[in-house]
């Protein structure tokens, strides 16, 4: 009988499992792994080459063994053991390794920013470092495909998960909640944008606009108050539970009006005599440039303002010098309210008689000229926030960027607003940080309203046959993401910390996966 051939063989074939199964660690070795996956992510890819570095140099030493030999082998084991734990255990492993560069990548991140890298360029950097890490090439050139790649897969990362922006930052470090999407920009803020205008949905996100813009109005009227700080005054102590723009204004306005109050018994105030050589040398140059009609209207107000509040000896009170002051501002707010260019310019000259009242005052107490000054720049600049807050009264007071720069350029009594042309205009600076951002003031949905977000969302869903656990995920995560204690968790832990050691952890071993084709050194 003729042998049969192998094909002829198969029906007597036995099944063999070629599937590979999860390697089973010992607890030492679980925790051996998780480590190493940690200094991995810490040592942006390189711990493996240092413990074989280490282990290599004790074998040398202690053992006698060929340093070469034994760090090529002792790598190629430590590598063996990362990636197979990648595999068996990836929900460990992957975490391990961005917890571990999280601390780098914001060490890395700053180190780079400081020398000028910033924005993709600094996503790129690290992105290449990380692919140089991961890299099995012998040397620096061999690993050069590898960085390549990385650095553009990061960078692409980069831009569809934009780092949080340089103007975004400022904003922050000041106490403004922004959304990751305010944070970010770009496509997050695009998709932000669109939940909110759906109904219930985007109830939460509109409610964390408004923290935001709050938040703003609170950081500019910190920015007012901020001279005074070091005569005592407790700004976190003072604004704590102040958020809209009436109370903020009451507690400012308080503020500096107690601070005159405190230093006023400890004042010389100026004489008529001392004052008249100056303010009539003030008041008649101010009164020529004007038509006679209001000429004439401009010196009957110098004498009902400033010389009416002297006593009879020429001597000049406290009380005298604040009536003054408060006279002399309320004409210079209705001529800056004016329509009319011109109108508005006559408000000059009676900053000028104002600037020269404040300017004797101080010549005639040195001692407290610089709290003096401070209090005056702060009154000047709680002016200008003031316009803003009349301009949002129908939200309790609470104003936009925008408010605020229309009103920061109202306040320019100078002569053809060239403080506001060349953007150096009292307040405009912070107007342009809330501007850049595009900070606005939505109308808000009511507390029922979000507490009803989820519920009826889970209903709808599950009517149109849609999960309810991921509808009710969806909008929890919603609901819980822009919270009030949600909003700098997400921006600052989850997106500002973990995506960015994420994106160095992906683009770096996606380099090492796929570069090995491109240079064919393995």
């Amino acid at each position: 009988m003729a042998e049969k051939k192998w094909y002829e063989k198969l029906d007597d074939a036995v099944e063999v499992d070629s599937t590979d199964t999860a390697r089973t660690r010992t607890t030492g070795e679980f925790a051996r792994d998780t480590g190493r996956s940690f200094l991995q992510g810490l040592s942006f890819a390189q711990a493996d080459e240092i413990e074989a570095l280490a282990r290599a140099l004790y074998g040398k030493f202690a053992e006698g063994q060929d340093f070469n030999t034994a760090y090529g082998e002792i790598l190629k084991s430590v590598r063996k053991d990362i990636k197979e734990f990648r595999e068996d255990e990836p929900f460990v492993a992957y975490p391990a390794e961005i917890a571990g560069n999280i601390p780098s990548a914001i060490g890395a991140g700053a180190r780079l920013a400081g020398m000028g890298i910033k924005g993709l360029k600094n996503i790129a950097t690290q992105s290449g470092l990380y692919g140089f890490g991961a890299s099995e090439g012998k040397d620096p050139v061999d690993r050069l495909p590898d960085t390549a790649l990385s650095t553009a897969i990061g960078t692409g990362l980069g831009k569809v998960l934009p780092p949080v922006t340089e103007k975004a930052k400022e904003l922050i470090k000041q106490g403004v909640p922004l959304t990751l999407g305010q944070s970010v920009g770009g496509g997050i803020r695009k998709l932000e944008e669109g939940i909110k205008s759906i109904p219930f949905l985007g109830d939460p996100i509109v409610g964390a606009e408004i923290r935001a813009t709050q938040g703003f109005n609170k950081a500019t009227f910190r920015k007012v108050l901020e001279p005074l700080q070091k005569y005592g005054v407790n700004l976190k102590k003072q604004l704590k539970g102040k958020t809209t723009g009436n109370e903020l204004y009451k507690t400012a306005e308080n503020i500096i009006s107690n601070g005159y109050e405190k230093l006023k018994p400890k004042l010389k105030f100026p004489t008529r005599v001392e004052l008249q050589s100056v303010y009539d040398d003030v008041i008649l140059r101010q009164a020529d440039t004007m038509p006679k009609s209001v000429n004439n209207q401009f010196l009957q107000d110098m004498d009902n303002i400033v010389y009416n509040n002297f006593s009879p000896d020429g001597s000049l009170s406290g009380e005298g010098f604040k009536k003054i002051q408060s006279g002399l501002r309320e004409q210079i707010k209705g001529y800056i309210s004016s329509g009319d260019q011109v109108t508005r310019n006559y408000a000059n000259s009676y900053n000028k008689v104002l600037e020269a009242l404040t300017d004797t005052l101080v010549k005639n107490n040195p001692k407290y000229a610089p709290q003096l000054n401070d209090l005056d720049f702060s009154f000047k600049m709680l002016n200008i926030v003031g316009k803003a807050v009349e301009k949002g009264g129908t939200k309790q007071g609470t104003f936009t960027p925008n408010q605020l720069m229309g009103a920061s350029r109202m306040a320019d009594v100078g002569k053809n607003k060239k403080s506001f042309r060349k953007g150096e205009a009292l307040m405009q600076g912070m107007a342009n940080e809330g501007q850049n951002l595009n900070l606005t003031l939505p109308d808000s949905g009511t507390a029922t309203r979000q507490l009803l977000t989820g519920g009826l969302l889970n209903l709808g869903g599950a009517g149109a046959g849609i999960d309810p656990f991921t509808t009710g995920m969806v909008t929890g995560g919603l609901i819980g993401g822009y919270s009030r204690a949600g909003v700098p968790v997400v921006r600052d832990l989850i997106y500002g910390a973990g995506v960015p050691s994420a994106r160095n952890i992906t683009s770096g071993l996606l380099g090492n996966e796929y570069a090995p084709d491109i240079n064919m050194r393995r």
